[in-house]
């Protein structure tokens, strides 16, 4: 008589007991759950890094358009309501108000009134683009559009412009809060803003007007243009 082929061999040779069985299920069930896991954790770290990636290009795109539209103010003059002519650019601590080409995607092109406007809501501020086509006297075709508006950055914990140059009762050129110059544009525009409340939470933007200098006689004067409300 054959004797089988598991004779003579220890009991644990001969296979896996039920209670190794469990322990291996539950082993390989841990681990399981520890690579799904991991997946997830690595899925939302990338979600993460990504929307910042995002975020940071698209201020940094913002970023180059305010600096673009800035240094393309032009020294254009125009006459608000109390009748006396001066250039078109006005700016304080929390607005900037000027002339410029705006891109053809953004507008439909050509020269607009340009303001770039920091609005306080609640804890936080907000720039803010508003934007209305530029017309002079030779545009009476054209019927006045309402401005329109656009919100640049949101949430930020401060902000604030300023400017540098010679104002027109002073021959040195200084930082100044706000420029209300009648014959020429700031050497400088800054703008400062701040994301967070740490100090390393802030972003300068300089520009420098490439058209700066005084308005010439030359410049297209409007029919009808006022400074924004």
């Amino acid at each position: 008589m054959r004797r089988g082929a598991h004779a003579g061999l220890p009991a644990r040779a001969a296979g896996f007991t039920l209670l190794e069985l469990v322990v291996a299920l539950s082993m390989v069930t841990v681990m399981m759950v520890l690579l799904f896991g991991g997946l997830r954790l690595g899925a939302r770290v990338w979600d993460t890094v990504e929307q910042r990636t995002e975020t940071l290009h698209d201020r940094q795109m913002i970023a180059r358009f305010i600096m673009r539209e800035l240094e393309q103010a032009r020294p254009l003059t125009f006459a608000p309501r109390d009748g006396e002519e001066r250039l078109a650019f006005l700016g304080n601590a929390d607005a900037v108000y000027f002339v410029a080409p705006l891109p053809s995607q953004a507008g439909g092109g050509g020269l607009h009134w340009l303001g770039l406007e920091l609005v306080r809501s609640e804890d936080t501020r907000r720039l803010v683009l508003s934007y209305e086509l530029f017309q002079t006297s030779d545009w009476q075709r054209y019927d006045p559009q309402p401005r329109r508006r656009l919100v640049l950055y949101e949430k930020l914990a401060d902000a604030e412009f300023d400017y540098f140059g010679a104002p027109a009762d002073s021959r040195q050129a200084r930082w100044a809060a706000a420029w209300d110059d009648r014959e020429k544009l700031p050497q400088l525009v800054r703008l400062r803003l701040k994301s967070g409340q740490a100090e390393s939470d802030w972003q300068e933007l300089l520009a420098a007007p490439k058209l700066g200098g005084e308005a010439g006689a030359a410049t297209p004067r409007p029919r009808s243009l006022r400074r924004p409300s």
